[in-house]
């Protein structure tokens, strides 16, 4: 019996030192816990002008080349005068044949390919020399069947070469209305032509931008000030003595980094928009978990006069007649004027 006695005591310490630590968890998390606060960013409602594109992959290929072959039957090269990688001009010899026939370049460009060396065996049709125009160069860009209709030859279009970030203005010169795909959205191809400096080579990849619509001396926004609803509808945050009030708007064409404001705003307005959030720490101490304990008392000593010495009020001896105390040597009362020190004058106690 003692046993059980000794057992169930135990178990209600037990529970008590768990309810306690329950308790305290309740009081001491919201002391040490974090809190996330918004910061807010301002944006200026201006007048401008803006513009969208349209942006195409592409890439870049030879325009213009030339490959001769050994077409006059010749067995073998009796002289070479030129090397691959050299520049040459239309009409520069460049080999000797065998059976006396001089071949001669047809384009202004660079000996590209050169597959045989004087003296080296040949058969007939056997390629023997390549020349490429590495200056001017085409672009081929593929265009959808929504889009394609917006493309058309003379259109003026921005050519940025991807491995080199580098950009060149070009135009349209043919769009090929045949559908080079067969897959479920038709494709169809469009080149410019690209004069280029000599580090731009053919096979490099590329992306066109065509523009597509602009606006003039219109109200413009910066998209991040820009949010959405629950049904994606457009707001703007406009603030007053309240605080932060959403104001729907109407908007237009954006170009990724602004947007063109229909309704809603008027030039010069600000905007507020959430930027972002920061942590604002709860300080934990003593006095405050003292506080959250047992409630906050405010004790209010009024002292009349200037003097802190003066007459007191709310203090251990009010409701006190004349503010009497014991008299020390005959254990009778002694008046205020009796009183030694803030209370009276200064008098010695009677024997």
């Amino acid at each position: 019996m003692r046993k059980r006695r000794h057992i169930l005591r135990k178990m209600i310490f037990a529970l008590l030192l768990i309810a306690v630590a329950g308790l305290a968890v309740a009081y001491l998390a919201p002391l040490m816990s974090t809190t996330a606060v918004e910061i807010y960013t301002d944006y200026s409602v201006q007048r401008g002008s803006i513009a969208t594109d349209k942006r195409f992959s592409a890439s870049i290929n030879v325009l213009y080349s030339e490959t001769l072959q050994n077409t006059s039957r010749a067995t073998a090269i009796r002289e070479l005068y030129v090397k691959a990688g050299q520049d040459v001009k239309k009409g520069d010899k460049l080999m000797l044949l065998d059976n006396g026939e001089v071949l001669k370049a047809g384009l202004d460009g660079v000996v590209t390919e050169l597959r045989f060396d004087a003296t080296d065996w040949l058969w007939n049709n056997v390629q023997l020399i390549q020349i490429c125009d590495l200056t001017n160069l085409q672009v081929s860009l593929s265009v959808d069947e929504y889009d394609v209709r917006n493309v058309a030859a003379g259109q003026k279009c921005m050519v940025s070469v991807v491995p080199l970030g580098m950009d060149f203005e070009a135009e349209i010169t043919h769009v090929n209305r045949v559908s080079s795909s067969s897959g479920q959205v038709a494709r169809y191809t469009a080149t410019a032509e690209l004069a280029v400096p000599s580090m731009v080579l053919p096979g490099m990849t590329a992306s066109v931008t065509l523009p597509a619509e602009t606006a003039e001396n219109v109200l413009l926004l910066d998209m991040a000030a820009l949010s959405f609803d629950e049904e994606k509808q457009p707001y703007v945050l406009r603030k007053d003595e309240t605080g932060y009030i959403r104001t729907p708007v109407t908007t237009g064409l954006s170009d990724g980094m602004r947007v063109e404001i229909l309704s809603g705003l008027s030039e010069d307005d600000t905007v507020w928009a959430v930027s972002g959030t920061k942590e604002a720490e709860n300080v934990f101490s003593l006095v405050e978990l003292y506080k959250k304990l047992v409630g906050e008392k405010v004790v209010i000593n009024h002292v009349d006069g200037g003097n802190s010495r003066g007459n007191l009020r709310n203090t251990p001896f009010s409701g006190m007649e004349n503010n009497s105390v014991p008299n020390r040597g005959t254990g009778g009362l002694a008046t205020g004027t009796d009183m030694p020190g803030p209370w009276g004058q200064e008098r010695s106690w009677p024997e």
